[in-house]
């Protein structure tokens, strides 16, 4: 069997398709790589006519019962929402574990969002952490780009430069043409390096 792992909406809409074609509870449960007690449960959300919305109905009724908090769509990433309701379930005494169930997440996903807040977790604090890194990475990024085309302009200046270097005489539309660089560039660094190497013999 696979490891462990809650079911989703889609493992719930493969059972209901599985279900209705007259599939073996053990079948379904091979199938999906889940023991066979996780399927015969499941099933027994809805006994009489099994279908995956009344199941993942039934599964966020309790939810919602056990934690006296609104449910909400979990997605890959904790939202502002998440968030918020993390804080209050922090604040109302859960465990790690019983929140990582709750947001269908690893504990150490809990642990490393509750990680972001030194002291109290707060959810406006872990918000504000998400913030600068964004911006953190948006600079690492920038910087990336800029040495990208620092570095590439030293390519250009080089071998401009070995052009001029082979043959003086060699204006614009000769460089353009034997390194296939585009015009722009040829343009932009040509009188530089012709003051360069040129004027200066």
């Amino acid at each position: 069997m696979g490891k462990f792992k809650y079911l989703t909406y889609d493992d719930r809409k493969i059972i209901e398709k599985m279900y209705k074609s007259g599939m073996s509870t053990p079948k379904i449960a091979n199938a999906l790589g889940k023991n066979y007690s996780t399927v015969y449960r499941e099933l027994h959300r809805c006994p009489k006519d099994y279908t995956a919305d009344k199941a993942q109905a039934d599964v966020d009724s309790k939810k919602k019962d056990k934690y006296d908090i609104t449910i909400t769509p979990k997605g890959k990433h904790f939202t502002y929402s998440d968030r918020v309701e993390l804080e209050q379930m922090i604040k109302a005494g859960k465990s790690i574990p019983e929140m990582a169930a709750y947001f269908e997440k690893c504990t150490r996903s809990i642990t490393r969002e509750m990680e972001r807040c030194i002291g109290d977790y707060s959810a406006d604090e872990a918000q504000k952490d998400i913030q600068k890194a964004k911006e953190r990475q948006k600079m690492a990024a920038r910087t990336a780009v800029a040495t990208r085309i620092e570095k590439n302009e030293k390519e250009y200046k080089k071998i401009i430069r070995a052009c001029l270097k082979l043959d003086p005489k060699a204006d614009i539309i000769d460089i353009k043409i034997a390194t296939g660089f585009p015009i722009e560039r040829v343009e932009k660094y040509y009188d530089e390096i012709y003051q360069e190497v040129v004027k200066k013999k």
